[in-house]
């Protein structure tokens, strides 16, 4: 399923992906786990809006995923898969 322009995943940082969707006038975020984690990936996905944060989603983690999971991925930020 595509999704649309103007949102971005941040994976890498933490055991889930971390999401922002840029609007018009703000982002909507889901920060991930720890506020160091969701820091480091706020940062990065900065570089694609630096309008203000509209609405924060919390999401649940996997709870069966391993720690070395995480910290085998490597840190990226794109858009997401059908944006351009």
């Amino acid at each position: 399923m595509p999704v649309p322009d103007r949102v971005y995943v941040a994976v890498g940082y933490h055991l889930c992906s971390t999401t922002m969707i840029v609007g018009t006038d703000g982002v909507i975020i889901d920060p991930g786990e720890n506020d160091t984690s969701a820091a480091e990936a706020m940062t990065d996905l900065r570089k694609f809006s630096d309008l203000p944060v509209r609405a924060v989603i919390y999401t649940a983690t996997p709870t069966t995923a391993s720690p070395s999971r995480a910290s085998a991925s490597p840190r990226t930020t794109s858009p997401a898969a059908g944006s351009t």
